[in-house]
């Protein structure tokens, strides 16, 4: 569902269909994380709840580094860095 027919927070409304990205993963994460931060908004949330809520997964991700791939078909994949 693209367009103004989308659910609040779908990635279309977040991110132009017609744009790449130079960093698809760090773009993606970006993405999912407005959308969640707009989704806990309209529950009406306090801003400081969800400024610490998005802080702690920005973290995470940055701990784990953690990398999503989209294929083709908008499928997420969720990988993760190889060990050194």
């Amino acid at each position: 569902m693209d367009g103004p027919d989308a659910p609040p927070g779908a990635m279309c409304l977040v991110v132009p269909g017609n744009v790449r990205a130079l960093h698809p993963v760090a773009a993606m994460l970006d993405a999912m994380l407005t959308g969640w931060t707009r989704q806990q908004q309209s529950r009406l949330l306090g801003k400081t709840t969800i400024t610490d809520q998005v802080s702690v997964v920005r973290r995470f991700a940055r701990f784990k580094d953690v990398s999503v791939a989209v294929d083709r078909g908008g499928t997420l994949t969720g990988q993760t860095a190889a060990a050194p």
